[in-house]
């Protein structure tokens, strides 16, 4: 699984989350969904099981803190790829 945040507007305190599986079926989307449902975030969209052999979900959160979202990304067991408002991506978690 790739797992990607972004901050939705300069200054917010809102981020979006995408995960990306190329495997597909019920099993990788129940256990993405309840990676991204265990820390908070909402399923907002994407593709779902059904769709053939790869899914991409959506989802939001917002965050007081840019400190909390990178103590949710290092309890993850994937790494996170974080695209800042200034375009610059690095990995975090």
């Amino acid at each position: 699984m790739n797992v990607y945040v972004w901050k939705q507007a300069r200054g917010g305190k809102t981020y979006s989350l995408q995960i990306d599986s190329n495997k597909g079926g019920i099993r990788a989307f129940n256990r993405a969904v309840k990676v991204a449902e265990e820390g908070g975030w909402t399923h907002i969209g994407g593709t779902g099981p059904t769709t053939g052999s790869a899914m991409t979900l959506l989802f939001t959160k917002s965050f007081d803190d840019e400190e909390l979202l990178k103590g949710w990304a290092k309890s993850l067991p994937y790494k996170v790829l974080y695209e800042g408002t200034n375009g610059k991506q690095r990995f975090i978690g």
